[in-house]
């Protein structure tokens, strides 16, 4: 087993970096946080996550749904129409849910064409 110099592995890492536009903290010394360096990629990066988080919280039935995702299909409405047709069913589901509503999803084929229920 080799043991590396710290120099060996910190230059050509700090260089991929500076290369993909991110810089990083060290919190301790086997846990690092990358950010990117400017605040377009930054804003791009936050987008992404915010978009991936949406759609993970969409992909479960969950009655907790938080400001942020109504703040995000607000701020790009066209993201909607990229969600997957039986995850727009779960998130209404969840919605009408957390307004208080009893609701029944449908099973998402051979359903009668009534995808979802609200009491």
């Amino acid at each position: 087993m080799r043991i590396y110099e710290s120099d060996e592995i910190e230059g050509p890492f700090h260089k991929l970096l500076d290369e993909l536009g991110y810089w990083y903290e060290m919190e301790n010394h086997y846990t690092f946080s990358l950010y990117p360096v400017d605040d377009v990629r930054r804003e791009n990066f936050l987008n992404l996550y915010r978009w991936q988080w949406l759609q993970k919280l969409s992909g479960k039935r969950t009655l907790e749904l938080h400001a942020e995702v109504f703040e995000h299909f607000a701020k790009h409405p066209d993201d909607m129409k990229e969600l997957h047709w039986r995850k727009f069913e779960i998130l209404l589901d969840a919605i009408f849910r957390n307004q208080g509503y009893r609701t029944e999803l449908g099973p998402g084929s051979n359903d009668g064409g009534i995808d979802l229920r609200i009491y």
